[in-house]
């Protein structure tokens, strides 16, 4: 396979990672939205359902994700001439959307 191609399939690995956390975290927001909005009318299911979604989502960054960065970050080590902003961002996108939670929950920890 040509490292251009390889590298397109890491970046489709990075999206296709991106966008379970993005709809988590959209869902996420929406549920907290109507919860403020109907104080009454959300229940605590609701919310372990809103938690186990952003796990399933984090964990699927996680994997798909963080298997794709660290495949374009080999790949573009290797061959410098196949470096791209895209890679970059991707990248950058992904290191943030698995940073971020972890420092959330710290704070809420301590």
């Amino acid at each position: 396979m040509m490292a251009s191609r390889k590298l397109r399939t890491a970046h489709f690995l990075m999206f296709v990672g991106l966008v379970p956390m993005m709809f988590a975290v959209m869902i996420t927001v929406a549920g907290i939205a109507f919860a403020r909005g109907h104080p009454r009318q959300v229940g605590g299911s609701d919310a372990f359902l809103l938690i186990a979604l952003l796990l399933l989502g984090y964990f699927t960054n996680l994997v798909l994700g963080g298997i794709g960065a660290l495949w374009s970050w080999f790949l573009t080590s290797r061959r410098i001439d196949q470096r791209t902003t895209a890679t970059l961002v991707l990248r950058i996108l992904v290191v943030v959307a698995l940073i971020v939670p972890l420092f959330w929950y710290l704070t809420l920890a301590f």
